[in-house]
């Protein structure tokens, strides 16, 4: 893959992320003491401070979709949808 935004690669996450976020059936999907937004900007931290890479990501952006529409933005989607759950192999919406 060839990207030509490497040094500055947006990653978006689901504004839905946060403590405690359950599936539809009432069970616990992100635990109700954890950080996940913050976990996620520090993952991307991390990968952009590797010296021999050129590879830096974006500052994390928050937002309400649902799926990615633009090429090459990447998203962090935790919400239990049905189309989400086609993707890992459960029923197709």
């Amino acid at each position: 893959m060839n990207r030509t935004d490497f040094a500055r690669i947006p990653y978006l996450v689901n504004d839905q992320t946060v403590a405690g976020l359950r599936n539809d059936q009432g069970e616990l999907i992100i635990t109700e003491d954890s950080s996940p937004v913050e976990a996620l900007q520090a993952a991307l931290d991390t990968w952009s401070s590797v010296p021999a890479s050129r590879v830096r990501f974006a500052p994390l952006e928050a937002t309400n979709l649902e799926r990615s529409s633009v090429e090459g933005t990447q998203l962090g989607l935790f919400a239990d949808l049905p189309q989400s759950r086609a993707v890992v192999g459960g029923p197709s919406p």
